[in-house]
């Protein structure tokens, strides 16, 4: 694309978004008759009233900038001249040579990872599924008939009520999941799928692998590139965001990818690259909001280069006219079309909830968590699938001593061996990890709502920075005559360092769901699953706590605390009909503050005994099954 053309492709995309936002203004919903503003004392705002109100708005915000990028188009769109691309070169074989390493690491990955796909949601991916992704279970109020209730594509990208609505992310499971048939009448049949579900997370996520050997090799480290693969493979926080049914795959996939953009069109100019960088941020913010401080990151790390690179001198103004472009088109549709989710939120933060709020341990195990995968203390004594790195370093002080020693020295070599290059590469620093200590930092000083998976996006800079500080050390050690098998040895001696540190809870994570709800379920459930089978009903189930309604939609809910004496009255119906009542709960230090009443049923022996306990790899997401015992004729048809 020549200079001329892109000026002329940048005004033209300017003018589409101007009329388009300018019309939405005169021929769409207005806020005063149909959005917020529209509503009564009293009224509850339905997704009608928040798009109404966040389109208009959001088309005010769109029109505006579009205008103002349309006048300034001479500035922002000056030609660059005489910019020869500064991306490093490499030999064939040596390129091919990396593809193969990162087929063979993406194949193993995804080999062993594969069944992962259909393990059980867990609390955060369910609702995520029942409100944005496929839809509910639920029985009529007038008939008693039970019938499933699909969502509707409108709530897919706009309702934002609950704020797990990773929209990108969701939007693209429910493509996925688009060709499962929900009302199946197999008694095996669920009315979603797992696997569907989760199906983005998972390409996007090896699509990672391949990302971050690509932002390597055009930094100039394409050796590094061979290494950093199969650590980021081996990372246990990866393989665990590998395959849930949320957006963090996406958001690592998608900044992997726009950090290649900006380093692609720093090195070159080029508009294509720009625009590239444009719609890779667009995507990550549309994922996941969150990752609003990776973007300002990357752009004032791109401004920083423009104004202080001598090698872009004589196209300072037309590089910072890009960069700004570039952040204007990709702003004015994500305000538009995020724009009915900020009301959402602000309702749902006004509600009074419990939320973790950051402290000295959380912040540890979240340091800790972003380097190995692992937290540092043992969340969880009673649990035996809780590990945290201490119980490591207690056990083998010694040995974990000298992985830690090579590991941190690895890091710290790395990240010296991109300050010192003389290129770009040094943005990749603070992009991937000032945003994580930031919202730290700021969680800390706000008392907001932390948890550590929040500064997930850019983990990757963690494989990266060993795998180049392994290679940086290395180097020296390949002069002598037995020089390549020392290098390959120590580069060997990182690689076990980081699987040693990390293996643990590596194992942890690929052999056990976060939540293991449906695995609860079929303990009483393992013949007839489906809730619209007749069969379904052969059996009484309740839910008050953590309640496992998503697999078993069918269940008592007993999830009111003034209304926790319902229990008596589906015993009594176990009583009447002899059907076998099961009870399925979780987080049950927290449940027993608030259903006392219920407890005092469960931990009489004469009326209920426990079937299992299922351990989660949360506090709040081990399970427990109960059966009633009181009536001896119930026990004739239970299964466990």
């Amino acid at each position: 694309m020549t200079q001329l053309k892109a000026k002329t492709t940048f005004r033209l995309v300017a003018d589409v978004l101007a009329l388009f936002f300018v019309g939405w203004l005169v021929f769409g919903a207005k806020p005063w008759v149909g959005g917020l503003a529209s509503l009564g004392d009293g009224e509850n705002p339905d997704l009608d009233h928040y798009m109404a109100t966040g389109l208009y708005y959001g088309a005010v915000f769109g029109a505006v900038i579009s205008v103002i990028a349309l006048l300034a188009a001479p500035l922002l769109a000056k030609p660059i001249s005489d910019l020869d691309d500064s991306r490093p070169s490499y030999p064939k074989s040596m390129t091919r040579f990396v593809i193969g390493v990162a087929a063979v690491v993406i194949a193993i990955t995804a080999a062993k990872n594969f069944t992962r796909l259909n393990q059980s949601l867990w609390d955060d991916e369910e609702k995520a599924m029942r409100m944005f992704i496929v839809g509910k279970v639920y029985q009529s109020s007038k008939t008693g008939e039970w019938k499933f209730k699909e969502t509707k594509w409108i709530d897919t990208f706009f309702n934002y009520r609950l704020p797990n609505n990773h929209i990108l992310f969701s939007a693209a499971a429910k493509l996925s999941h688009s060709g499962y048939d929900p009302l199946d009448d197999a008694p095996d049949h669920l009315y979603f799928s797992e696997w569907r579900l989760r199906l983005p997370s998972f390409l996007a996520g090896l699509g990672t692998i391949a990302a971050l050997g690509w932002l390597l090799t055009i930094l100039g480290f394409q050796r590094a590139a061979v290494f950093a693969m199969p650590l980021l493979a081996m990372h246990p926080w990866f393989l665990r965001y590998l395959v849930e049914a949320r957006g963090y795959a996406l958001v690592m996939f998608f900044t992997v990818l726009a950090m290649v953009a900006i380093v692609r069109a720093l090195q070159s100019g080029k508009w294509r690259w720009w625009l590239a960088f444009s719609a890779l941020q667009f995507c990550m913010l549309y994922t996941y909001p969150v990752a609003l401080h990776i973007a300002l990151m990357m752009n004032i790390c791109g401004a920083l280069v423009i104004l202080f690179s001598r090698r872009l001198a004589d196209n300072r103004v037309a590089m910072l006219g890009k960069l700004v472009s570039a952040g204007l088109l990709m702003s004015v549709v994500l305000v538009f079309l995020m724009a009915p989710a900020i009301p959402q939120l602000q309702a749902y933060i006004a509600e009074d909830r419990d939320l973790q709020t950051i402290d000295a341990t959380l912040t540890v195990d979240s340091i800790s968590m972003f380097f190995t995968g692992t937290t540092w203390h043992v969340w969880d004594q009673s649990n035996p699938l809780a590990h945290g790195l201490k119980s490591t370093a207690d056990d083998h002080a010694i040995l974990f001593a000298l992985c830690v020693i090579v590991l941190i020295a690895s890091l710290i070599a790395g990240a010296v061996r991109l300050i010192l290059k003389r290129s770009i590469a040094w943005i990749i620093i603070p992009v991937s990890l000032l945003p994580p200590a930031f919202f730290i930092i700021q969680s800390h000083l706000q008392q907001t709502a932390f948890y550590p998976w929040y500064i997930i996006s850019t983990i990757t800079i963690v494989p990266a920075l060993i795998a180049l500080g392994l290679d940086y050390i290395a180097r020296p050690l390949g002069a002598g005559r037995f020089g390549s098998i020392i290098a390959l040895t120590s580069l060997i001696v990182g690689l076990a360092a980081f699987n040693y540190v990390t293996k643990d809870q590596r194992k942890v994570i690929c052999n056990n769901p976060i939540e293991p709800k449906r695995d609860s379920f079929i303990l009483y459930r393992d013949n007839v699953v489906n809730p619209f089978h007749p069969a379904i009903s052969d059996i009484l189930t309740i839910g008050f706590h953590q309640e496992n309604n998503t697999y078993d939609p069918r269940m008592f809910r007993l999830n009111d605390v003034d209304n926790q004496d319902e229990i008596f009255k589906v015993i009594a119906e176990a009583d009447r009909t002899g059907k076998p009542l099961f009870v399925d709960f979780a987080q049950e230090n927290y449940a027993r503050l608030h259903f006392q009443q219920i407890f005092a049923v469960l931990d009489d022996p004469s009326q209920f005994k426990l079937i299992a306990e299922l351990s989660g790899l949360g506090q709040q997401n081990t399970r427990k099954v109960m059966r009633y015992v009181g009536n001896k004729n119930a026990t004739k048809n239970t299964q466990p």
